[in-house]
């Protein structure tokens, strides 16, 4: 199984002044260079699904992932969307898939009420002070969320929204999600083990492996089964799931508790726990997400044969 692969852009350095990015996709041919230095030795491996975390970058007050992050870069003085088209469009005719994971649309200023929390619910903007004092409505709203997914859109790209599987069927999230459903496309959301959630199930998702408590190394785990049913019971979800793995964990219990792994060194357990998770689900449509480090590293130890399928 050749796993898909995520790569960084936002948090790639610690460089507030660049948005913590440390590539130079914002001067001319920066996408492309990406593309070419990164992207394309991955396609040559096998990889045939990349997705780019906040292509947009990470800004010191963001306080979060945002879904604005190309129009903050830009009126930060740095043009990230630059030659993002022309560079991953061409992607499509060989058959890859990119997405792009950019943060939620249900987050953006705008719908956030007078003590700050997020207004969800377009019923209540009028009593939302910020919408008041500003000249969005939700017909604006979707105008404006739609100009932010347009690079996205016209690369032939598939976006994953952050922490989306709470929100509900009044929400941009769902409306946009919907929208590319209704166009052919394929959007993503991350998860959250919300059990009343169904209005999410047919909606491709990604689950982050930091979600779960890495106890199923241990074998049956109430926590796993009570927190997580919906891997290993059935078709819990009816769309394609994927399971990120990042660069290092640490064990929580079991005879490894408190040891530090670092999967570009060593990628045994990414198999490990890969292999207990299909163990435990062999119906449904779930596939894993590593980082590039991990993935060569998986190639490097002879370790991708022993991924289950």
């Amino acid at each position: 199984m050749i796993p898909s692969v995520y790569l960084p852009i936002g948090w790639s350095s610690s460089d507030a002044s660049r948005r913590r990015v440390n590539y130079s996709i914002e001067t001319p041919g920066g996408w492309s260079k990406y593309v070419r230095e990164y992207a394309r030795p991955l396609i040559d491996g096998g990889v045939t699904t990349i997705e780019i975390h906040n292509p947009g970058g990470v800004g010191i007050s963001d306080g979060f992932m945002r879904f604005d992050q190309f129009s903050l870069a830009k009126k930060e003085g740095l043009d990230f969307v630059n030659d993002f088209v022309e560079a991953w469009h061409p992607l499509k005719a060989e058959g890859i898939r990119v997405i792009g994971y950019v943060g939620s649309p249900d987050d953006i200023p705008a719908l956030f009420d007078t003590t700050g929390d997020i207004d969800r619910d377009p019923d209540l903007d009028d009593d939302d002070a910020r919408i008041k004092s500003n000249p969005y409505a939700m017909g604006d709203l979707k105008d404006q969320a739609l100009e932010e997914l347009k690079p996205f859109s016209d690369a032939g790209a598939d976006f994953a929204f952050d922490r989306t599987s709470e929100k509900g069927v009044d929400s941009l999230s769902w409306w946009l999600c919907n929208r590319e459903k209704s166009q052919g496309k394929n959007p993503i959301i991350e998860i959250a083990p919300e059990r009343d959630a169904t209005h999410w199930h047919d909606t491709e998702t990604l689950i982050l492996y930091r979600t779960f408590l890495p106890r199923h190394m241990e074998g049956t785990s109430p926590t796993w089964i009570e927190r997580y049913y919906q891997l290993g019971e059935g078709e819990w979800y009816k769309a394609r799931m994927h399971i990120l793995f990042r660069s290092t964990v640490t064990f929580n219990s079991g005879a490894r508790a408190g040891e530090r792994v670092q999967l570009w060194r060593d990628a045994s357990p990414m198999v490990e726990w890969w292999n207990e998770i299909r163990s435990r689900d062999s119906v449904n449509d779930i596939y894993p997400m590593v980082g590039k480090s991990v993935f060569e590293a998986l190639v490097k130890q002879n370790l991708l044969s022993e991924l289950a399928d």
